[in-house]
């Protein structure tokens, strides 16, 4: 036998100007909505007005609405309606495993909807914060705006390369396999699968208040923190990076000098 779903809707608001009024003098979600089998829309009706013991208009005139308290949809369930047949199938919600149906949470009201993919709008709401992404601050994760010291290891050789950085350190360490110059770190990089490369940003530079604005002052900072960590690392005797320091000499300086002077 066919399934019709019905709701029941109360009256809200002032009336609005048409014939039958609006959707807008009506309220959603509506007081009460299910389904009744019947063999057609007129018998389904008359279940509908039996079982709660009153008769409910199916079209409201504009004039007639302040005598009218409820209006009545009734509509079929269709064969390949499967919106509306989902509504009344058992459902496990996401977030706490609870069975329920679609159906019962327009019953309860909308209040506590929260979707079609939960019991509630607070598992709803618990789910959203679990899986939330969080905010990125740049400024913390060093994406930008700071210089950093970057370290590059590789794990077959244990032999790492000191680099400093104010692009996105990801980017930076991108175009480091896409680079050809004559040096031996990016030799070694095309010797080696990139699995065998370890990027790591190992301190971020703090700039003084007080030399901020000096781009000499900044360069010499950066500069001399890149060769704590070259030196630390042994990096040159035992790594990739060309120079001990920008006190080297300027021939030999020339990878770090320039790598700055691009960020």
């Amino acid at each position: 036998m066919p399934e019709f779903l019905f709701q029941i809707k109360g009256k809200r608001g002032e009336p609005t100007a048409g014939f039958y009024g609006g959707d807008s003098n009506w309220s959603f979600p509506p007081i009460w909505q299910d389904k009744v089998e019947a063999n057609n829309a007129k018998e389904a009706k008359l279940i509908i007005e039996e079982l709660y013991g009153r008769k409910f208009p199916l079209r409201v005139l504009s004039k007639d609405l302040e005598s009218n308290e409820f209006l009545l949809n009734v509509k079929e369930i269709k064969e390949d309606d499967i919106y509306t047949k989902k509504l009344f199938e058992n459902t496990e919600c996401t977030h706490c495993k609870s069975p329920f149906k679609i159906i019962e949470k327009y019953q309860i009201g909308a209040n506590n909807y929260g979707g079609r993919d939960f019991c509630s709008s607070e598992c709803a709401n618990k789910e959203r914060e679990k899986n939330r992404i969080p905010t990125i601050d740049f400024k913390e994760s060093v994406a930008i705006h700071d210089y950093v010291i970057y370290k590059i290891t590789n794990r077959e050789t244990n032999m790492c390369y000191v680099g400093q950085t104010k692009q996105a350190f990801t980017f930076r360490w991108y175009q480091h396999f896409y680079q050809t110059k004559d040096v031996k770190f990016h030799e070694a990089i095309m010797s080696f699968p990139v699995t065998a490369w370890v990027f790591e940003v190992i301190e971020v530079i703090d700039i003084p208040e007080e030399i901020k604005y000096d781009k000499a002052a900044i360069r010499n900072l950066v500069l001399s923190k890149e060769t704590e960590y070259i030196r630390k690392f042994n990096s040159v005797v035992n790594g990739y990076n060309s120079v001990k320091s920008k006190d080297d000499g300027v021939e030999n300086y020339d990878q770090v000098n320039i790598e700055f002077e691009n960020e």
